[in-house]
């Protein structure tokens, strides 16, 4: 292993602990919890590193914002676009995530 792979893998060890605390504290303290995500994201950035396709749909793109659904978020499934609809309530910032997929793995299975 090369120096670049010693970096990547404690960026994405450090990624994982700041959405761990960020789960943590989204409820009492959202502000703290969105700037765990910024700084993971940034974290992200510089070492090249993607936050993977589950921790994307945990976050607002926009605000930054860690989802706790009910509390800061509203979650609804269209059919028509078979999609998630995922509306932050901080900024209003609307997010859709297909389906498809999953519906199609469920299938197979």
């Amino acid at each position: 292993m090369g120096k670049k792979d010693d970096e990547k893998a404690i960026a994405k060890e450090r990624i994982a602990i700041l959405f761990e605390l960020g789960k943590k504290c989204a409820k009492k303290e959202p502000k703290l919890a969105a700037r765990y995500v910024l700084l993971a994201k940034k974290i992200g950035m510089r070492y090249n590193v993607s936050l993977g396709r589950e921790s994307k749909k945990l976050f607002c793109r926009n605000c930054f914002a860690y989802f706790v659904p009910g509390a800061n978020c509203r979650v609804r499934t269209l059919s028509d676009k078979q999609s998630v609809s995922i509306k932050c309530l901080s900024c209003n910032f609307q997010a859709y995530f297909p389906y498809i997929k999953e519906k199609m793995k469920r299938k197979e299975n």
